[in-house]
């Protein structure tokens, strides 16, 4: 086992310089077994590179090396400051006094001679580190003694110097200290506050003449008296207090009241330090009179109380910057009470952008874009240094809300003409859009309706024109046909010609009953006794897959109409309610009843037209409800123009119709559907004057 590995110590590093391998070898292990750490090397290049990376303890050398000689390792060792010292024995086979000389006179402090005995070596590096070790200690002792004598030398030159400079510093001190009492005299006696110097149980040592003036005593009444009996009774029982506060603090101010000779009471600011006064620990007091300062105080709060209740007072959002760059803003009482926040807080959208607050007010454009916070018209006012006018946008709500404001600001200047803010107030101005907004809708409905009119004045007297010439069509081939032998081939044209012919005029009618341009007597009719008597006829019109069911009332609601034009009301609303059930089985529910107009809930339903207002307090409201296909959302507006149709033979013109029967009658039409869910159709006609319902 490695005796070195047995140590956790190193009695100290080695370098072996030797070029035979076996000698290199056996010198390592004598000196590892020994402790010692070894570093080889086999020629005096990789020594001299070796001993620059790390300094050794101790070298043992070669003489004879193969690039270089011992010798000469040693004499480079010896020139250079930081390897000097390192103790070098020589290693040689050779024994010749002059070669031993030559190496010790290099530098070289031994010389082994090969063969040696392990002892003797070990004996000889333990001997050389020994001396060594004493020699780098005796070496930092007189290092440190030598640095000790010359500290203690500038030291002593110090002092000398300390001394002298002392001695002049004294003398200077005393010219100044000669110099500063009479200042401090002048200061005293000349200083435009009153000075004040008690001791600490409040007797009044000394008073400078502006504390006469202030209180108006002489000196020598002052000089006699206690601080508490020149202040105010409520202050004076605050002495003893302020004079423990001030022992412990060593300086105090405060604002207090003094009471003069004359009974007037006087505002001052008190600065009191403790001083010694005759060495003896005492106070003294400095009397800054702030009877103007106060005034103006108060004068000031008055104003700002006005202009906060002016403010709070106006019907309109006023927002208050009070930084130049905007980044605190806050509102009236108008401001905090709608949007409901507290006074003083922030919502500057410049620090929200800045992520320095959570909260913010969402502000539009009229384009409906949002506004960045230097587009603003508070920060423009600051950007630009001048009033923004008649800004228009827009507060977006957090519950939707849209809010319009028209909005003027003003950047704010300091007493240099500095801007230190802003003040922006916005007009609400929502209702003036909304009735802008309102108007602009009620004039296109206006002339929608006057094109609609004038379409219906066109198509009516189209209608009529075209009924006319019918007429006269019709006639001339009955004449016609009269005329003709019963076995002429052009008869059965005839007939196609005329039936062409009644049909035109069966639409034409059509148009004029949707354009309400039908000529028909008006009838008091109960409908609720009308439809039960129609039943029969309906369901016998009717597919057996598809029932009737009835929710009619018994009370009598008469409406002015005309018979045959409820008949064909009645008659389009099932047709198409059985049309919608198709060849499925399905429900058809007629119902009737008795409704106040102040119950119509127009809301729930598309109504036409959709002009409606309502002339009666009460309607007889027909419903026909089908369990068929529904109408899809965007076809349900369109149900009721004329032509239009979603069936493959169906001209769309029974809903057309029906409107027009029941505009005539002064009613209106409501629908409810929804796509693979049926669909309900109301008819609303005002009850008659003359009705009267009994059960």
């Amino acid at each position: 086992m490695n005796i070195a590995e047995d140590h956790t110590y190193s009695q100290g590093e080695i370098l072996v310089v030797e070029d035979n391998i076996s000698d290199l070898k056996l010198m390592s292990e004598i000196l590892k077994n020994a402790n010692y750490k070894v570093r080889p090397a086999n020629d005096g290049e990789l020594a001299l590179r070796s001993i620059s990376s790390k300094l050794p303890d101790l070298i043992l050398l070669d003489i004879n090396l193969p690039d270089m000689s011992g010798i000469n390792v040693c004499r480079q060792l010896k020139l250079n400051p930081a390897t000097q010292d390192i103790p070098i024995i020589f290693i040689s086979a050779m024994n010749e006094t002059d070669l031993k000389v030559k190496a010790l006179e290099e530098g070289g402090i031994d010389y082994i001679t090969k063969p040696f005995q392990s002892s003797e070596v070990l004996a000889r590096i333990r001997t050389h580190l020994k001396m060594r070790q004493l020699q780098q200690k005796i070496e930092a002792q007189t290092k440190e003694l030598m640095a000790e004598i010359k500290e203690r030398k500038r030291i002593e030159e110090e002092l000398e110097k300390h001394q002298k400079e002392l001695e002049k510093l004294i003398e200077e001190r005393t010219a100044k200290l000669k110099e500063s009492e009479e200042k401090y005299r002048l200061l005293f006696e000349n200083a435009n506050d009153g000075i004040l110097i008690h001791d600490t149980k409040s007797q009044i040592l000394a008073v400078n003449p502006m504390s006469c003036q202030l209180l108006g005593y002489d000196n020598s009444e002052l000089i006699s008296m206690k601080v508490s009996q020149v202040k105010t009774s409520d202050e004076a029982q605050r002495e003893s207090e302020l004079i423990d506060h001030l022992i412990e603090n060593g300086h105090i101010k405060f604002e207090t009241k003094l009471q003069r000779k004359d009974g007037l009471e006087i505002p001052i600011v008190v600065s009191a330090r403790c001083i010694n006064w005759n060495n003896e620990p005492a106070v003294m007091s400095i009397y800054h009179d702030i009877t103007e300062r106060k005034k103006s105080e108060e004068i000031l709060r008055q104003r700002t109380e006005e202009l906060e209740t002016v403010l709070d007072a106006i019907p309109a959002f006023v927002w208050i910057g009070t930084d130049p760059e905007c980044r605190f803003i806050k509102g009236n009482r108008y401001v905090n009470e709608f949007f409901h926040i507290m006074p003083e807080m922030n919502v500057s959208q410049t620090s929200f952008e800045e992520k320095k607050i959570s909260f913010s007010i969402t502000h539009l454009k009229p384009d409906g874009t949002k506004y960045q916070a230097k587009e603003l018209p508070m920060q423009q006012s600051i950007a630009l240094g001048q009033e923004v006018r008649d800004q228009e946008f827009s507060y977006l709500l957090p519950n939707g809300r849209q809010v319009f404001v028209l909005g003027n600001a003003v950047p704010l200047f300091d007493a240099k003409g500095r801007i230190r803010g802003s003040v922006g107030v916005f007009l609400d101005i929502t209702e003036k859009k909304q009735a802008e907004i309102k108007q602009k809708e009620l004039e296109a409905v206006n002339l929608r309706l006057q094109k609609a009119q004038s379409l219906g004045q066109m198509a009516g007297g189209i209608a009529h024109l075209f009924n006319n010439y019918l007429c006269a069509v019709s006639g001339n081939l009955e004449l016609a046909l009269e005329d003709l032998p019963e076995d002429s081939f052009v008869i059965g044209n005839i007939i196609e010609a005329m039936k062409a012919a009644r049909l035109c005029s069966n639409v034409s009618v059509s148009m004029l009953t949707y354009l309400g341009q039908s000529i028909v007597k008006p009838e008091l009719i109960d409908i609720s006794e009308f439809c039960r008597s129609s039943l029969t006829h309906f369901q016998s019109s009717l597919h057996n897959n598809i029932t009737i069911a009835t929710d009619i009332t018994d009370a009598q609601i008469t409406v002015r109409a005309n018979t045959a034009q409820i008949r064909q009301v009645l008659t389009h609303l099932i047709n198409n309610a059985s049309e919608s059930i198709g060849n499925g089985k399905g429900t058809i529910k007629l119902s009737v009843k008795a409704i106040s107009a102040s119950n119509i809930d127009i809301s729930k339903f598309y109504i036409v037209p959709d002009d409606y207002r309502f002339s009666s307090d009460i309607y007889a409201c027909l419903e026909v409800t089908d369990t068929g296909c529904g109408i899809s959302a965007e076809n349900v507006c369109k149900l009721f123009d004329p032509f239009f149709t979603t069936k493959f033979a169906g001209r769309g013109l029974g809903l057309p119709i029906v409107l027009g029967i029941v505009k005539s009658w002064g009613g209106m039409v409501g629908v409810v559907s929804e796509k693979d869910h049926g669909s309900t159709f109301m008819v609303f006609l005002p009850l008659s004057d003359d009705n009267s319902i009994r059960q």
